[in-house]
């Protein structure tokens, strides 16, 4: 997510904007990327469902303070002008979840701004990464389909694309993992479960 946003805004510079990050937490790495006004608030210390609350208590306020023409949002955060939604629905998403997990404090809180984002009329425009996303959040929040805005994960096509000897290199793929290259083959990856060892 750290290296999408660093992108987004090296764009939004190199087009002309200025730039106003409002934020808990930096590096001098990365302000030294990012040219901008860099506005700190205070980052709570324990819980991480407090401070989710807090930052999207003192969020909107620091934008306008700012004065922003545009602010764009791209976490647990309900009141902005635009909202990047990067990770799908999590209401629905979440079913999937163990049940502690899924009636935790913390995800429960979560929910509660999901919802509050897509009930109320805080966040005009919502970005997500397809028509599947936008058409489930439709469905669950029942929110206008005009407000929704996709905008598809960039892919460098010179190096993730389908090789040209398909066939071969199935087979020889499937020869070194031991698997049936007559199969479907679904790849599953994320540093974030060690269930998919990825990381072994």
């Amino acid at each position: 997510m750290e290296v999408f946003l660093i992108e987004f805004a090296k764009h939004l510079i190199a087009a002309g904007h200025e730039l106003t990050y409002i934020s808990t937490l930096t590096t001098p790495e990365i302000g030294a990327m990012l040219p901008g006004d860099w506005r700190l608030l205070p980052r709570l210390k324990g819980s991480a469902t407090l401070r989710m609350w807090h930052f999207n208590r003192l969020a909107p306020q620091a934008a306008r303070e700012a004065g922003a023409d545009v602010s764009i949002g791209c976490g647990r955060t309900s009141v902005q002008s635009i909202h990047r939604n990067g990770t799908g629905c999590h209401r629905l998403y979440g079913q999937l979840l163990p049940l502690w997990q899924r009636f935790s404090v913390k995800h429960l809180y979560e929910l509660h701004l999901e919802k509050k984002l897509h009930t109320s009329s805080s966040t005009p425009t919502l970005v997500t990464s397809s028509a599947r996303v936008s058409a489930q959040l439709q469905g669950i929040y029942r929110n206008d389909a005009s407000r929704f805005r996709i905008l598809s994960p960039p892919v460098e096509s010179q190096v993730f694309k389908p090789a040209e000897d398909r066939a071969n290199i199935r087979e020889l793929l499937c020869h070194k993992l031991q698997t049936d290259p007559a199969r479907p083959v679904l790849l599953f990856v994320s540093l974030k479960t060690p269930a998919k060892a990825f990381s072994r």
